[in-house]
């Protein structure tokens, strides 16, 4: 078993922005800048808030993070959203999700696509979706294949199942697998049981984002499989864990991600990777 640990792809992102970001500060007159709005106090979100916040400062550029309460009404978060979509100062929004509902829609309808580093408006879910690779994806889930291809986990040709469908993760991830000529199996919560079994057991490559610590389990691993964990729980002693019963599967495994370690340090490289290309975009307009 071989752990896919984070820092090293993290790194490798860093180097290539630092080699670069020098001149880009020089074009802006400013080191580019972050936005990331936090909306209610789910500590998941409130770890990656923390770490995106950190990763950006030592990658050389700035964020600033704005928190609202979950019963923030949606003018007045749709109005935020807009004011810093129009900042010229602002290089890239980041808007933690998933949001209380009604503010997706209202804060997708006023965010610019090239400030969108998540992927969030439809423009940018276009562009992921035809396989335009101009569009900016989810950060997670392009992650995933950032983590998978520094590793050298082979991708084409392979059964991936991914667990889980949300617009952050499993769906723009599915697309992205596509992409690079998996074979994909999407599921989802009205999977039956069985079913559901059956096609992670059948997997070479299990990718799970279904925030359920203990969700994937050793009989649902066949042997050699490469585990992809985009979880983030915090369990019972208030510690950082993913969907999958780690010390339960890791033999069995050839490949995999630890939480934390694993994904988490390399979707805030991706973040900021995303920041460095939308600053970049900038200075050029």
């Amino acid at each position: 078993m071989r752990e896919l640990r984070g820092k090293a792809v993290s790194d490798c992102i860093k180097e290539e922005i630092e080699k670069k970001l020098p001149e880009l500060i020089k074009r802006l007159g400013r080191k580019p800048r972050l936005e990331i709005i936090r909306v209610g106090d789910n500590e998941a979100d409130g770890s990656y808030a923390r770490s995106a916040m950190k990763k950006t400062a030592d990658f050389g550029m700035e964020a600033e993070l704005k928190c609202f309460p979950k019963d923030i009404p949606e003018a007045e978060f749709a109005s935020y959203v807009k004011e810093k979509s129009d900042d010229s100062d602002t290089d890239g929004i980041l808007i933690l999700r998933p949001l209380p509902e009604g503010l997706e829609e209202a804060s997708k309808a006023v965010l610019k696509p090239e400030k969108d580093l998540d992927g969030m408006t439809e423009k940018n879910q276009a562009l992921v979706f035809s396989g335009d690779p101009s569009g900016f994806a989810p950060c997670t889930a392009a992650a995933v294949i950032r983590l998978l291809k520094h590793y050298g986990v082979e991708v084409s040709g392979k059964h991936v199942a991914v667990a889980g469908r949300s617009n952050v993760v499993g769906k723009p991830l599915s697309m992205l697998l596509l992409s690079e000529n998996a074979t994909v199996t999407l599921c989802h919560s009205r999977t039956p049981d069985e079913l559901l079994k059956k096609q992670l057991a059948n997997a070479d490559i299990i990718c799970t984002a279904v925030g359920k610590a203990g969700f994937l389990k050793s009989d649902s691993v066949k042997v050699g499989a490469a585990v992809v964990d985009a979880g983030i729980n915090v369990n019972e002693e208030g510690r950082l864990c993913g969907d999958a019963d780690y010390d339960a599967i890791k033999d069995k495994c050839s490949f995999i991600s630890p939480v934390p370690g694993g994904l988490g340090a390399v979707t805030t490289a991706v973040l900021c990777e995303n920041l460095f290309k939308a600053a970049l975009r900038h200075s050029l307009r």
